[in-house]
């Protein structure tokens, strides 16, 4: 009987945006050899990281490794040296011969422009997607009516506080758009984002997940579940993008996943 095509990825990132990608990219390099099979490593460094790749459904298993950053992911862990000293595989991990991949990718060879074919996509487990149904609805968001997605980008973010702040945004800007797509088009806004972001007035229809710092599982659900998703150069318009939702982004400053129909509204930055 023939083992299958063993395929290890290591996604040597800490960005939302840059993480999703590098699993999109590893996952078309799966796709595209049929019957393989995918291991993700990764650093456990950032609370997002599980869910996301819970999310990729071409993961057979992760790997997660401690956040430490001077903790170094030696190449020999994958030597196929059965039990070897100081690897972080479980007996079961050897029993399924992940200790030796066919392919190695490292965080070059799985960049967005390296994808192979259009993106994969990313779909919630059904158990976790009930769960999270009901979340989105103890927020406020009406089971009868569509909503879409928001996402602002500014400069207070813990894992990324005044990095690249010629991507921020005034959110004041969008107001104008929040209530056209509340009043005229019939829908609900959901807000994305973290408790640092500038408050938004209180408008009925308006769900603001940005004021919970623990909200990520439901804006993660919410922008796969939304009708639309409008964003700027940022992770969570990524996310968005990985999950087939129609995406448009404002500001945009660089690459992103950016799926056919997609509108992309580019940034001069001087």
């Amino acid at each position: 009987m023939n083992e299958p095509f063993l395929i290890a990825a290591f996604l040597g990132t800490q960005a939302l945006g840059d993480f999703v990608m590098q699993h999109l990219v590893s996952a078309s390099v799966a796709r595209a050899v049929p019957g393989s099979r995918l291991v993700s490593i990764y650093r456990d460094d950032r609370p997002y990281k599980g869910l996301i790749t819970l999310c990729n459904p071409y993961v057979a298993a992760p790997l997660k490794v401690p956040g430490d950053p001077n903790i170094l992911i030696p190449l020999d862990w994958f030597d196929g040296t059965p039990r070897k000293p100081a690897s972080p595989f479980a007996e079961q991990w050897f029993e399924a011969g992940f200790h030796k991949p066919d392919l190695l990718l490292t965080p070059s060879m799985i960049e967005i422009s390296q994808c192979v074919g259009p993106p994969p996509r990313f779909r919630f487990p059904g158990d976790t997607a009930s769960i999270l149904t009901e979340a989105l609805a103890r927020r406020g968001v009406d089971e009868d009516r569509w909503f879409a997605c928001l996402h602002m980008r500014e400069s207070g973010y813990r894992w990324r506080r005044e990095v690249d702040t010629q991507r921020t945004v005034d959110p004041r800007s969008y107001l104008s758009m929040v209530l056209d797509i509340i009043r005229e088009q019939g829908g609900q806004v959901v807000r994305l984002g973290d408790p640092s972001m500038t408050p938004l007035p209180e408008i009925d229809g308006l769900i603001d997940l940005s004021r919970d710092e623990n909200s990520f599982p439901e804006q993660a659900f919410a922008s796969a579940r939304a009708r639309y998703f409008i964003g700027t150069d940022t992770g969570p318009t990524q996310l968005a993008c990985a999950f087939k939702t129609p995406a448009a982004t404002t500001n945009a400053l660089g690459i992103g996943v950016w799926n056919r129909g997609d509108v992309v509204s580019l940034k001069r930055y001087v």
